[in-house]
C-alpha cells in the first residue's frame, strides 16, 4: 500500500470498517497505535459552506459538539492511567475533516472466544480483573456504553511489567458517555447480545428522552453479566420463561429485550456451578438499573466468593 500519514501517524494497513467508523493500525515514534475515525461525523468544508450557507452552521456545530463530547470522555478516562487496565484514547486530532482518536495498539490479545476455553479458575481471575477495570472507569464517572465479548481482552504472561498471569484490559470507548448526561443518540451502538433493558427501550422508543435518561454506569453492569455468562457457559444467551408470544416465535431472543418485554431470565447451578455466581449474575441482570450492584461490589463478591452483601433478586429465576 502507498505510505500515508495522519498527523504524525504512519498507516501500517488500510482502513477497515468497525461499528460507526473505521479503524487502522499506525505507528508513531516506533510505537503502534489503533486509529479510529467516526463515519457519521464529518466537518463540512468551505465548499459546502458556499453551496449550503444555511445548513453549514448547523453541520459545523454538530461536528464541534461531537468532538467536545469525545474529548470530555477521553479526558475523564485519563484518570485511569495508573490502573493499567483501561486502554483509552491518548491522542486525538482532526484530519481530512474527520475526528480521529489514537489508542495504544494491543497485539496478541485473547478475547471472549479464547477466554471461555480457559480453566475455570483462570476465567474467575479474568472476570475479577475485568470488574476491577470497569470499576476504575466508573470512578471517573464514565459509562462504557458498549461493553461486550470483544472489548474485554486478556494478555497472557508477564506483560509490560505486570507479574499477573493475565493482564486484562477494557478497550473501545466509542460509545462511552459521562454518567448523568444524556448520551448523543448516534453514539449508541451496543451489541444486541449485551444490551440492557433500558438500552433496548431506547431503540424500541426511537430514542425517547425518557428512555435515554435511564442510561447510566449501571447499564455496563448488565452487559458485563452477559459477558460473564458466556465465559462460564460457552452459550451466547441464557434460557427464558414467560416470554410474550411474538418473542417466543423468534429464533434469537436477547436478554435485554426479554426482560423489557416482561420475560424472565433463568440462571441455573447446572450452567454456572457456583451458588454465589448464580446470585451475583442475577443481581447484575436485574431489570431495574438502580438495583444492580456497582462494579466495585462485583469485585468484592468475586474476591470473597460470597454474595452475602447483595440482596436476593426475585426478578431473575434462579435454580439451584
Amino acid at each position: 500500500m502507498e505510505e500515508k500519514t495522519y498527523a504524525a501517524y504512519r498507516l501500517l494497513m488500510d482502513w477497515k470498517t468497525s461499528g460507526d467508523g473505521y479503524i487502522v493500525v499506525a505507528s508513531k515514534e516506533d510505537r503502534a497505535y489503533l486509529l479510529r475515525q467516526y463515519r457519521s461525523h464529518i466537518l463540512p468544508d468551505e465548499a459546502k459552506a458556499q453551496r449550503m450557507p444555511r445548513l453549514y452552521p448547523r453541520l459545523k456545530k454538530e461536528f464541534e459538539d461531537f468532538m467536545a463530547h469525545r474529548i470530555a470522555v477521553n479526558t475523564a478516562l485519563a484518570g485511569t492511567k495508573d490502573e493499567g487496565s483501561v486502554n483509552y484514547p491518548t491522542d486525538w486530532f482532526v484530519c481530512e475533516n474527520r475526528f480521529i482518536e489514537a489508542s495504544p495498539f494491543l497485539p496478541n490479545v485473547m478475547d471472549g472466544d479464547d477466554i471461555e476455553k480457559l480453566p475455570i479458575q483462570d476465567i474467575y481471575f479474568i472476570m475479577k480483573e475485568a470488574a476491577k477495570a470497569l470499576s476504575a472507569i466508573h470512578r471517573c464517572k464514565v459509562a462504557h456504553g458498549n461493553l461486550n465479548y470483544r472489548n474485554i481482552v486478556a494478555m497472557k504472561g508477564y506483560y509490560y511489567g505486570s507479574p499477573k498471569k493475565y493482564l486484562v484490559k477494557i478497550t473501545d470507548f466509542s460509545g462511552s458517555f459521562p454518567d448523568g448526561e444524556v448520551p448523543p443518540v448516534d453514539a449508541l451502538g451496543c451489541s444486541q447480545q449485551v444490551m440492557s433493558p433500558e438500552l433496548a427501550e431506547c431503540f424500541i422508543t426511537d430514542f425517547h428522552k425518557s428512555a435515554l435518561a435511564k442510561l447510566s454506569m449501571k447499564t455496563d453492569i448488565f452487559s458485563l453479566a452477559t459477558v460473564f455468562y458466556r465465559y462460564l457457559t460457552g452459550k451466547p444467551y441464557p434460557t427464558y420463561r414467560d416470554l410474550p408470544d411474538f418473542l417466543e416465535k423468534r429464533e434469537y431472543v436477547y436478554p435485554g429485550e426479554a426482560l423489557y418485554c416482561g420475560g424472565k431470565i433463568v440462571l441455573t447451578m447446572e450452567d454456572l456451578k457456583e451458588d454465589y455466581i448464580v446470585r451475583l449474575l442475577a443481581n447484575m441482570l436485574h431489570p431495574d438499573p438502580k438495583k444492580r450492584p456497582t462494579a466495585q461490589e462485583v469485585v468484592e463478591v468475586l474476591e470473597e466468593g460470597s454474595i452475602i452483601n447483595l440482596p436476593d433478586c426475585d426478578s431473575i429465576i434462579t435454580e439451584f
